[in-house]
């Protein structure tokens, strides 16, 4: 802390410098950030000559635990089960969706070995706790699982232009592509396209394909017809004449 002048004090000028031990929660780093500025000092005042014995750091210390307790009480928390052992299973109910905290109350550190979620919920691939995360005694993992209902969805997929589609003899077709809609992770371009077209006049298939996350796969065809223009006939060789 700076030195102090001799006498009466009007206030304590305190660097701001936070010591990296000390946990700060997104929402406390933006008003810090906010209040702050570009200062490089902040400033407690008194009306009365005496002085305040606190420090930034004990001050940021209690605002962050403040701040994180607010922010976690809305995650339901969740005691893991031992099946033997230091081996603990962690069941879960139906019927939420969303974070999951998850607490060791032994005073040993336990195995997670197996997770169970209700009837028509998953666990999302964003989660953290996974088997075999290792949780110390009294630790607390929070969120540990990000749980959803479970997506049996596949993606819907929209061919561009029309099927079948004809393109004439000796010309270079341009597959139009196709797009994808999903339920969970949204839309795009489909990029898993089998088949090609060939040089030779005849019917051909192109599959488009889309999986998401929950493995779901999609599927839609186009028929390519390979044509003679009009006032030509097919030579029997796979052109026209």
């Amino acid at each position: 802390m700076p030195a102090l002048a001799q006498g009466a004090c009007t206030g304590i000028c305190i660097s701001y410098a936070v010591p990296s031990a000390v946990p700060l929660s997104p929402q406390l780093t933006a008003l810090l950030a906010l209040i702050l500025g570009g200062t490089g000092y902040f400033f407690l005042r008194r009306k009365q000559h005496t002085c305040l014995a606190v420090t930034l750091a004990s001050m940021l210390g209690i605002f962050s635990v403040a701040m994180n307790a607010r922010d976690s009480i809305a995650i339901p928390t969740y005691e893991v089960v031992l099946t033997s052992g230091n081996y603990a299973t962690l069941a879960l109910p139906g019927g939420y969706s969303g974070p999951v905290a998850v607490r060791n109350t032994q005073n040993f550190t336990i195995v997670i070995t197996n997770i169970v979620v209700g009837t028509g919920y998953t666990i999302q691939p964003a989660s953290v706790l996974t088997v075999g995360t290792q949780i110390p005694p009294g630790g607390v993992i929070s969120p540990a699982l990000i749980i959803a209902p479970s997506d049996n969805t596949p993606p819907t997929i929209t061919l561009n232009g029309v099927s079948p589609m004809d393109i004439e003899w000796g010309l270079i077709f341009t597959d139009p592509g196709a797009t994808w809609t999903d339920n969970v992770d949204g839309t795009g371009n489909v990029t898993n396209i089998t088949g090609a077209v060939g040089d030779n006049l005849g019917a051909y298939t192109l599959t488009y394909s889309k999986t998401d996350v929950a493995g779901n796969t999609g599927t839609a065809t186009r028929t390519v017809n390979v044509v003679c223009r009009p006032g030509d006939t097919p030579d029997g060789l796979g052109g026209c004449i």
